[in-house]
């Protein structure tokens, strides 16, 4: 592409928080598991380096959601944002272990802007 040599690229760091104040908000899968999912902000072109930290030290496993498709972290690193605006991306965060009102987590993720 010839405009590629003129574009610049920026990355930054986004970090969620979450609080579980309530876990009647969770809902369950096939296997009995509580998950809570969200849609993932349009806040760049690419987005690539999602992590889960638990805060209280609940384990969990992410797994993403991409036009309702299921895909795992090993399969799929980076999403491209800009050429799928009409592909809804949703993280779910599947609990291994009894959740409590009071555990907290963050989704830790990277972000680039072409310009």
């Amino acid at each position: 592409m010839k405009n590629q040599e003129n574009a610049d690229i920026i990355t930054y760091e986004n970090t969620r928080h979450f609080s579980l104040l309530n876990v009647s908000v969770l809902e369950r899968d096939a296997d009995g598991k509580y998950f809570y999912q969200f849609s993932v902000k349009r806040d760049g072109d690419i987005i690539d380096n999602i992590s889960f930290e638990s805060i209280s030290g609940i384990p969990a496993q992410l797994s993403y959601y991409i036009g309702g498709d299921k895909y795992m972290p090993e399969k799929v690193d980076k999403f491209v944002i800009a050429s799928s605006m009409y592909h809804d991306f949703q993280i779910r965060v599947t609990f291994l272990e009894k959740q409590t009102t009071n555990d907290e987590f963050k989704i830790h993720s990277r972000y680039y802007l072409i310009v």
